[in-house]
């Protein structure tokens, strides 16, 4: 115990020998409070990016649809760039 105290005690820059055991504590729970505010504030925005995936998702579906309809039917052509168009 007293081989990590001083380990810990050389981390946070404590002099060997300083009984500091409620000193780290406090440092560690204060370190979990923000590590645990960091890990919901994440979740947040990957629940929040997975409904925008999904909306996109619905999205480039319908387009990829409608451009197959769009194809099917022949009226979709595509004009490049070296020629004229058919109204000339």
């Amino acid at each position: 115990m007293q081989r990590l105290q001083t380990r810990w005690a050389r981390r946070l820059f404590i002099a060997p020998g300083v009984h500091a055991r409620g000193w780290v504590m406090e440092k560690l729970e204060e370190q979990i409070a923000h590590l645990t505010r960091t890990v919901e504030d994440l979740s947040d925005v990957v629940a929040r990016q997975e409904s925008e995936i999904a909306v996109l998702t619905r999205r480039v579906f319908m387009l990829m649809q409608r451009e197959g309809e769009r194809e099917a039917q022949g009226s979709g052509s595509v004009v490049l760039g070296d020629e004229r168009p058919p109204h000339y």
